[in-house]
């Protein structure tokens, strides 16, 4: 049996997810509690497995190599993104819906990342 090769990796805590996904501390505790986001506590602390995170986003497969530390920086939320593109919000949320914009939409909200970003200025703004 070989090793997973990021299994050393250190856990993500409270404070790193919620920077992620642009919401408080206390929303990432809840999640954590109740289960939706798979955690553990270690020393009375929050922790989670990148590997766990990526599912719990909806990920078919974990990220390797380069594309795994591109996938651990902060998501956009649709407001930033919104503010990026000069747009309102529910312009940014119709690119996410038909699928303009590539996104994750995560306990109803939408989030996007760098790379959709870039990918999203090769293109012609509607």
């Amino acid at each position: 049996m070989h090793k997973n090769q990021y299994e050393d990796e250190p856990l993500v805590g409270v404070n790193r997810l919620a920077e992620r996904y642009s919401l408080s501390t206390d929303t990432i505790r809840k999640w954590l509690r109740s289960g939706v986001l798979p955690g553990r506590r270690i020393n009375g602390q929050w922790g989670v497995a990148w590997d766990a995170i990526f599912a719990f986003e909806g990920r078919v497969a974990s990220p390797r190599g380069d594309a795994r530390e591109e996938a651990k920086r902060p998501f956009w939320t649709v407001e930033k993104v919104a503010v990026f593109f000069n747009r309102e919000p529910a312009t940014v949320r119709e690119w996410f819906r038909k699928g303009s914009l590539d996104g994750l939409k995560i306990m109803g909200e939408w989030y996007t990342n760098t790379i959709a970003i870039r990918e999203r200025l090769g293109r012609s703004l509607p």
